[in-house]
């Protein structure tokens, strides 16, 4: 059964067991015997569909413990290529990452 057919059985179980409640008139004593039949075939098929969704969502939540994201390296590139390297003598600050980046900039717009 798919999801999409277990989310069907479930709203229909759903259905069946709020219908007495929602129209008692066309459940009269004389029709107890339907009404209760349709609890208890729309409470098995809200059991079904449920049982069927929670058993995909196990999987789903399997799948996504085991997924490992594309690997996106967010560090900045190697710039020492962008400039000579006399230039990152000077880099002794604790963020040298920053400083790399704004001699980079610096030569590139002389450059521009």
């Amino acid at each position: 059964m798919t999801p999409a057919q277990a989310c069907n059985f479930l709203l229909v179980g759903i259905g069946m067991i709020a219908g007495p409640a929602f129209w008692p008139q066309h459940f009269s004593v004389e029709h107890l015997r339907s009404a209760s039949w349709l609890v208890f075939m729309g409470s098995l098929q809200a059991v079904g569909g449920s049982f069927v969704l929670g058993l995909e969502a196990v999987r789903v939540a399997q799948r996504l413990a085991e997924w490992e994201p594309l690997d996106f390296d967010l560090t900045l590139p190697d710039v020492t290529w962008a400039v000579p390297p006399s230039l990152y003598s000077v880099i002794e600050e604790t963020d040298e990452v920053a400083v790399a980046l704004r001699l980079r900039q610096q030569l590139l717009r002389r450059a521009a």
